[in-house]
Protein backbone atom coordinates (compact mmCIF):
# COMPACT_ATOMS: atom_id res chain seq x y z
CA UNK A 1 0.00 0.00 0.00
CA UNK A 2 2.52 2.30 0.74
CA UNK A 3 4.12 2.24 -2.12
CA UNK A 4 1.03 2.39 -4.37
CA UNK A 5 1.31 6.10 -2.49
CA UNK A 6 4.69 6.88 -3.05
CA UNK A 7 4.28 5.80 -6.88
CA UNK A 8 0.85 7.95 -7.34
CA UNK A 9 2.78 11.01 -5.37
CA UNK A 10 5.70 10.91 -8.10
CA UNK A 11 3.50 10.24 -10.85
CA UNK A 12 1.31 13.13 -9.92
CA UNK A 13 4.89 15.46 -9.22
CA UNK A 14 6.19 14.65 -12.59
CA UNK A 15 2.60 15.88 -14.64
CA UNK A 16 2.58 18.98 -12.32
CA UNK A 17 6.37 20.21 -12.84
CA UNK A 18 6.06 19.32 -16.80
CA UNK A 19 3.12 21.65 -17.10
CA UNK A 20 4.75 24.33 -15.41
CA UNK A 21 7.27 24.52 -17.81
CA UNK A 22 7.73 28.09 -19.56
CA UNK A 23 8.19 27.28 -23.48
CA UNK A 24 9.75 30.50 -23.78
CA UNK A 25 13.13 29.71 -22.08
CA UNK A 26 13.96 27.92 -25.33
CA UNK A 27 14.85 31.34 -26.75
CA UNK A 28 17.39 33.32 -26.12
CA UNK A 29 16.84 36.87 -24.63
CA UNK A 30 17.35 39.18 -27.11
CA UNK A 31 16.28 43.06 -27.73
CA UNK A 32 16.34 44.94 -30.87
CA UNK A 33 18.05 48.00 -31.25
CA UNK A 34 19.40 50.19 -33.93
CA UNK A 35 17.99 47.69 -36.88
CA UNK A 36 20.20 45.05 -34.65
CA UNK A 37 19.68 41.75 -32.50
CA UNK A 38 21.71 41.84 -29.21
CA UNK A 39 21.48 38.73 -26.74
CA UNK A 40 21.66 39.58 -23.11
CA UNK A 41 24.42 37.91 -21.33
CA UNK A 42 24.83 37.06 -17.57
CA UNK A 43 27.43 38.72 -17.48
CA UNK A 44 26.79 42.31 -15.43
CA UNK A 45 29.43 45.85 -16.13
CA UNK A 46 30.21 47.25 -12.86
CA UNK A 47 28.54 50.87 -13.10
CA UNK A 48 31.97 52.95 -13.49
CA UNK A 49 32.04 51.47 -17.03
CA UNK A 50 28.39 52.56 -17.92
CA UNK A 51 28.33 55.81 -20.70
CA UNK A 52 25.58 57.32 -21.84
CA UNK A 53 22.30 56.29 -22.64
CA UNK A 54 22.19 55.26 -26.18
CA UNK A 55 17.92 53.90 -26.63
CA UNK A 56 15.44 52.06 -24.81
CA UNK A 57 13.48 48.80 -24.79
CA UNK A 58 9.87 49.88 -24.99
CA UNK A 59 8.27 46.71 -25.92
CA UNK A 60 7.71 43.17 -24.67
CA UNK A 61 6.85 40.50 -27.38
CA UNK A 62 6.62 36.85 -27.36
CA UNK A 63 8.68 34.79 -28.35
CA UNK A 64 11.03 37.13 -30.40
CA UNK A 65 11.57 40.54 -31.12
CA UNK A 66 11.15 41.70 -34.81
CA UNK A 67 10.91 45.37 -34.51
CA UNK A 68 12.80 48.24 -33.29
CA UNK A 69 12.98 48.99 -29.41
CA UNK A 70 11.46 45.13 -28.38
CA UNK A 71 12.55 42.49 -26.35
CA UNK A 72 11.69 38.98 -24.97
CA UNK A 73 12.92 39.40 -21.44
CA UNK A 74 11.79 43.34 -20.31
CA UNK A 75 8.95 45.59 -20.92
CA UNK A 76 10.99 48.60 -19.94
CA UNK A 77 14.82 48.48 -20.35
CA UNK A 78 17.60 51.09 -20.62
CA UNK A 79 20.32 50.99 -23.10
CA UNK A 80 23.88 52.68 -22.50
CA UNK A 81 26.86 52.26 -24.20
CA UNK A 82 30.24 50.20 -22.14
CA UNK A 83 33.27 52.42 -21.83
CA UNK A 84 36.25 50.94 -24.14
CA UNK A 85 33.50 48.85 -26.66
CA UNK A 86 31.76 49.78 -29.26
CA UNK A 87 28.28 50.12 -28.88
CA UNK A 88 27.14 48.59 -32.27
CA UNK A 89 28.59 45.46 -31.01
CA UNK A 90 28.15 45.94 -27.43
CA UNK A 91 25.79 47.52 -25.33
CA UNK A 92 24.76 47.47 -21.03
CA UNK A 93 21.48 46.83 -19.95
CA UNK A 94 19.53 48.42 -16.92
CA UNK A 95 17.59 45.66 -15.57
CA UNK A 96 16.30 46.46 -11.64
CA UNK A 97 18.99 48.84 -11.26
CA UNK A 98 22.22 46.17 -12.83
CA UNK A 99 23.63 46.77 -15.86
CA UNK A 100 23.89 43.31 -17.96
CA UNK A 101 26.03 42.64 -21.03
CA UNK A 102 24.26 42.20 -24.45
CA UNK A 103 26.18 41.11 -27.12
CA UNK A 104 25.25 41.56 -31.29
CA UNK A 105 27.73 37.76 -31.72
CA UNK A 106 27.27 35.53 -29.56
CA UNK A 107 29.86 34.05 -31.95
CA UNK A 108 32.58 36.64 -30.87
Amino acid sequence: MKKTIVFIIAVVSVIVMGGCSNPTSEYPYVLIFNNTQYYLLVEQVPQDQIGEQVGEVNRKVDPMPKENEQSNFSESSKLFEIKGYDPDQVIAVEIEGEYQKAKKNLKE
